[in-house]
C-alpha cells in the first residue's frame, strides 16, 4: 500500500511513530479497513527492526459512516422543516395583515353607515317628532308625553351610534404615530368611564405601518377595557418606546386585582376575559410581534405589546 510504504520510510528516516488507516483488499475481493501503526527500533544508530500493529476497524468505519449518513439526513430534514416553518410563518403574517385590512375596511363601512346614514335618519326623525310634539301639546297632554318619550329614545339611539362610531374608528391611522393611538384610546376611556390614562412616549419613537398601527390600537383598546372591567381600577399607565431599528413596544400597567391563575396567564387569556388576550396574542404574533404578561393576584398586571414598525415579510 503506497501510503503505508511512505509511513514506513518516514518512521525509518526520522524515527517517528506512524499511525495510519488504510484499506486492504482480501483475496475474496472484500475490502476491509485496517488501523496500523509502528516505529523503527534502533541500536547504536542502526535500525534493527520495525515494530507495529494491525487492527481490523471495518465495523467501526461502517458505524461511523452510518452515523454520518444519519446526521446528514437529520440535517437535511431539519433544514426542510425549518424552511417549512419559515414559509408557514410568512403565510401567517400575510394572512394576519389581510385580516386586519379586511376588518378595518368593514369597520370603516359600518362607521360610514352609522354616521352618514343612520345618524342622519335618527336626527331627522327626532326633529320631526319635536315638531309633532309641539303640535300635540295643544291638542292633548297624553300624545305630547308619548311623543316626548319617543324623542328621548331617539336621542339615546343617536348617542349610542356616536359612541359606536368613536369606538370603531381608528383616528391617526394615516400618520401612524403610536402616541396618537394611545392618546385617542385614553380619551375614549376618559369620556366613557372617567378612566385616567397616564401616557409617556420615550424619545426616538418612529411611525409604524398601517397594519401595525391598527394592531397596536386595538390591543391597547382591548387591554384598557379589561382593566376597567376586571381590575377594579380607574387609572393605568402606558409607555411607548422604540426598542431598536425594527421593534416598538407599548407597556400597560395597572395596580388592580391581577390574575389568579398562572396556567391561564401562560395561555394568554383569563376565563373572565374570554378570548380577548388570546386574540391579541394571535394578532401580534401574526405580524412578527409578541405579547408578554406579568401579573399576580392583588399586585396588578403589566402587559407588554411588541411589534415591528413594519410588518415583517419574507
Amino acid at each position: 500500500h503506497a501510503d503505508l510504504i511512505k509511513a514506513w520510510d518516514r518512521a525509518e528516516k526520522e524515527g517517528v511513530t506512524y499511525r495510519l488507516e488504510v484499506q486492504y483488499r482480501r483475496l475474496t475481493g472484500e475490502w476491509r479497513w485496517m488501523l496500523t501503526g509502528g516505529r523503527a527500533v534502533y541500536m547504536n544508530g542502526v535500525i534493527i527492526a520495525l515494530v507495529g500493529h494491525v487492527l481490523d476497524i471495518t465495523e467501526r468505519k461502517r458505524a461511523q459512516q452510518l452515523l454520518e449518513d444519519v446526521n446528514q439526513t437529520l440535517e437535511r430534514r431539519v433544514k426542510e422543516r425549518t424552511e417549512d416553518v419559515r414559509r408557514y410563518a410568512d403565510q401567517l403574517r400575510l394572512l394576519t395583515e389581510r385580516l386586519i385590512h379586511a376588518e378595518e375596511s368593514e369597520r370603516k363601512r359600518i362607521v360610514h353607515v352609522l354616521h352618514e346614514d343612520l345618524q342622519q335618519v335618527l336626527v331627522a326623525s327626532r326633529m320631526t317628532l319635536d315638531v309633532a310634539r309641539q303640535s300635540a301639546a295643544v291638542r292633548g297632554e297624553a300624545a305630547a308625553d308619548a311623543l316626548g318619550r319617543t324623542s328621548e329614545m331617539i336621542s339615546s339611539a343617536i348617542q349610542l351610534t356616536r359612541s359606536l362610531v368613536t369606538t370603531l374608528a381608528v383616528p391617526g391611522l394615516k400618520e401612524g404615530q403610536l402616541s396618537d393611538a394611545v392618546i385617542s384610546v385614553g380619551q375614549q376611556m376618559k369620556d366613557k368611564f372617567s378612566f385616567e390614562v397616564e401616557f409617556a412616549a420615550k424619545p426616538g419613537l418612529r411611525p409604524v405601518s398601517e397594519e401595525v398601527y391598527v394592531c397596536f390600537y386595538r390591543a391597547i383598546q382591548e387591554i384598557l377595557f379589561n382593566v376597567v372591567k376586571h381590575a377594579n381600577m380607574l387609572h393605568a399607565s402606558v409607555t411607548a418606546e422604540q426598542l431598536d431599528d425594527r421593534f416598538a413596544r407599548v407597556t400597560i400597567r395597572d395596580g388592580g386585582a391581577g390574575f389568579l391563575s398562572e396556567d391561564r396567564l401562560a395561555e394568554g387569556f383569563d376565563a373572565r376575559q374570554g378570548m380577548g388576550l388570546f386574540g391579541i396574542r394571535q394578532s401580534l404574533e401574526g405580524l412578527g410581534g409578541r405579547l408578554e404578561i406579568v401579573s399576580a393576584a392583588g399586585k396588578g398586571t403589566c402587559v407588554a405589546l411588541t411589534l415591528p414598525t413594519r410588518a415583517e415579510r419574507s
